[in-house]
């Protein structure tokens, strides 16, 4: 069977056979043999003087396997699960689904044709995008590989200016304003890393001679 048949000739003699398939390419299956004319027994078939029989053993291409693992670290205040990620694989006939949502650990498992392959996700705001090895290529029939996506939270920055208006004969800067995030210490102008969805005060220390006005901008009060 398979692109080549072969048959017996003149001299084949009665009597019980077996039937066997050589070694042949990875990635298929083989399916059990099937006779007709007479009746075989599993991979045997017994022929009496002037029979005839069709034996058939069937290679099925196997489709490649691909596991995509989604891993999200919330470091820094995020708190997007696995499935908050929507993944796409783009190949030929993927099953059960080329868009599904991520999945930690044991990860989603699909099947695609044979061929170029690639795994990518829509874009989530404060999370990074990092794709490991095995997230495209080209895959074989039977083959199986594993692709991991990274998610990693970005940490907020806030940044607390101090202006100092020196109309009245005042000599005092910025810098002589201690300003504090949750009571910590932090200096003006410049960006202090915090967790996200916390709740911050910002805060200053008045100086005597010196009015300050009302938080602006994101310290604004809502």
């Amino acid at each position: 069977a398979g692109s080549t048949d072969v048959a017996s000739g003149n001299t084949f003699q009665a009597g019980t056979y077996a039937l066997a398939e050589g070694s042949g390419p990875a990635g298929y299956s083989t399916s059990g043999w099937s006779c007709t004319g007479v009746q075989n027994t599993g991979a045997a078939i017994t022929l009496a003087i002037n029979q005839t029989a069709v034996c058939t053993i069937i290679n099925d291409d196997q489709p490649g396997t691909l596991n995509v693992i989604k891993h999200v670290i919330n470091d820094n205040g995020g708190a997007i699960p696995a499935a908050g990620f929507t993944l796409t694989l783009t190949a030929t006939n993927v099953l059960p689904s080329a868009t599904f949502p991520g999945a930690e650990s044991s990860g989603t498992t699909l099947t695609l044709n044979a061929g170029t392959y690639s795994v990518d996700e829509a874009a989530v705001v404060g999370y990074t995008k990092s794709l490991g090895a095995n997230c495209s290529g080209t895959i074989a029939n039977g083959e199986t590989r594993s692709c991991t996506v990274t998610n990693d939270d970005v940490a907020p920055k806030l940044t607390l200016n101090n202006t100092v208006v020196n109309n009245n004969g005042g000599a005092k800067g910025a810098g002589d304003f201690p300003l504090f995030i949750n009571g910590i210490s932090v200096a003006s102008g410049v960006p202090a890393t915090l967790l996200a969805n916390t709740p911050y005060a910002a805060t200053g220390t008045p100086l005597t001679g010196y009015t300050p006005s009302a938080w602006g901008g994101d310290c604004a009060a809502n």
